[in-house]
């Protein structure tokens, strides 16, 4: 009964959020404000998949708990990019690696137990029966994040430099974490997943085409997003047949699209004058990550002055 309330009531404050008065703190019409709304209803719909992944677990449906599992993880995808780019720490409790991790708290350490969707993951696919209980746990705790990320979505206002961050972690979280299947290690669904993180990149992108119509940079947005289209159509080459983990080109994916997507999107930011030192500041000492380097093998990725302080390491 408690696990039933908890997703009641988180579709109920994402819904007072969504239709709520937090438009008058921002301008309801800029592309950053609209990014911000798109992102908070798929995390509603992020709410609902993980609702019927509780709702299998406790019909011990082993082929529907499977399913509303994928569907899962393949939804979060549509909203990873923007929750990185806010707390990286609250997400490990919904996606991080399943592997118990040390918190250092008042002069001693705390193990802490793995939570979140590669932790359900291990559990769906357990070679014995799976825990439907613990399924259900985890639906449970991963819920109770995304009331946090509701929350902390809410009361800060969104901008293009936190929109950049989004969209520039997202696209190195595509090469460098999905590619190689890290966080999907069994179900390998990769270009699924990488499929549905570019349609939110798409869908962002779209806004600020909107926004920037009539300006010289609209070309590269309309660019990026074609090369977008051509990356999804690779992963799919035909409707309802994605790649294989096997059969994607790992290399020839990097170069022929991440790359160029990357670039464009800091072209496209440098170019609307993103909030430079703000920008700076978060890029330094969030990610360590150097805003301007447009790609992941660049000498000059780490942002040398971060790297340089002992906190850094």
């Amino acid at each position: 009964m408690k696990y039933k309330v908890l997703f009641s009531i988180l579709a109920f404050v994402f819904s007072i959020i969504i239709f709520s008065s937090f438009e008058d703190q921002e301008d309801s019409l800029s592309p950053a404000f609209v990014a911000k709304k798109y992102v908070l209803e798929e995390l509603m719909t992020t709410n609902h998949r993980l609702s019927d992944l509780f709702d299998a677990a406790k019909a011990h449906d082993s082929i529907r708990v499977v399913k509303s599992f994928k569907e899962a993880r393949i939804q979060y995808k549509k909203v990873e990019f923007y929750l990185e780019s806010y707390e990286s720490d609250f997400t490990k409790f919904i996606n991080g690696a399943p592997f118990s991790w040390v918190e250092f708290v008042g002069g001693g350490v705390d193990a802490q137990k793995p939570h979140g969707l590669q932790v359900i993951e291990e559990l769906v696919f357990d070679d014995s029966i799976p825990n439907y209980t613990r399924i259900m746990d985890e639906c449970f705790f991963v819920n109770k994040e995304l009331i946090r990320f509701v929350n902390i979505i809410d009361v800060n206002p969104t901008s293009d430099a936190s929109i950049f961050l989004g969209l520039k972690y997202g696209i190195i979280r595509i090469e460098a974490l999905s590619l190689p299947a890290f966080d999907c290690p069994i179900t390998l669904q990769v270009a699924e997943e990488i499929n549905s993180s570019l349609e939110s990149i798409y869908k962002v992108m779209g806004f600020y085409a909107d926004a920037y119509k009539n300006k010289p940079i609209y070309t590269t947005i309309v660019a990026t997003q074609s090369k977008i289209r051509e990356a999804q159509k690779y992963l799919q080459p035909k409707v309802g047949h994605f790649l294989n983990f096997e059969a994607i080109d790992k290399l020839y994916f990097i170069k022929q699209f991440v790359q160029p997507i990357h670039v464009n999107i800091v072209n496209v930011f440098e170019a609307i004058k993103v909030e430079t030192p703000v920008l700076v500041r978060i890029f330094r000492y969030v990610t360590h990550i150097n805003g301007a380097a447009k790609n992941l093998y660049d000498a000059n990725f780490l942002d040398n002055i971060a790297t340089a302080e002992k906190s850094y390491y």
